[in-house]
């Protein structure tokens, strides 16, 4: 035989101390689950009233500006971020601006023809020039990377260009 057999024989003898027996624990059980929810309700009040008078105390103050720091530091982190992009698109946008006033023709004056230089913070962008004339006007647009053109430039496009460079002219 074995002890399957076994212990279905014994428990078919004693059927009715088994009851008695799974039915004290049981109520064993179910008493101890009533206490540990007594226990566990109690804690919740002392841990609810604990942590009242530490948010009032020197330690609840501290662990608030740890958590506000910690924020802060959060807060830091993207500024970075921002920064970092602003930056970028602002070596691209026009910084440098050089104007050049010239009298195109000998025959009108007043300066009314210009070179424009626009360019960014590596000196790349477009020097635009305009010539005036009594009959007509006309402009030009020549690239420039790290100021120079690939473009042949006037002494007055290179001056636009030098000035935009150097502010202080």
């Amino acid at each position: 035989m074995n002890w399957t057999h076994l212990l279905l024989r014994f428990v078919n003898t004693h059927e009715d101390w088994m009851l008695i027996a799974v039915s004290a624990v049981t109520v064993f059980l179910l008493f101890l689950n009533i206490c540990l929810l007594w226990k566990l309700g109690r804690l919740s009040r002392n841990t609810k009233s604990a942590l009242t008078m530490l948010s009032d105390s020197p330690v609840g103050e501290s662990i608030e500006l740890m958590r506000r720091m910690g924020k802060s530091e959060e807060d830091v982190a993207l500024l970075n971020e921002h920064q970092n992009v602003l930056q970028e698109h602002l070596t691209r946008s026009v910084q440098k601006v050089g104007l050049v006033r010239f009298d195109a023709f000998p025959d009108i004056g007043g300066e009314q023809s210009f070179a424009l230089a626009l360019l960014d913070g590596n000196m790349n962008g477009v020097v635009l020039s305009n010539l005036y004339g009594r009959t007509d006007s006309r402009v030009y647009a020549k690239e420039i990377v790290n100021g120079s053109s690939a473009h042949t430039l006037s002494n007055e496009e290179k001056e636009a260009i030098r000035r935009a460079g150097n502010p202080s002219c």
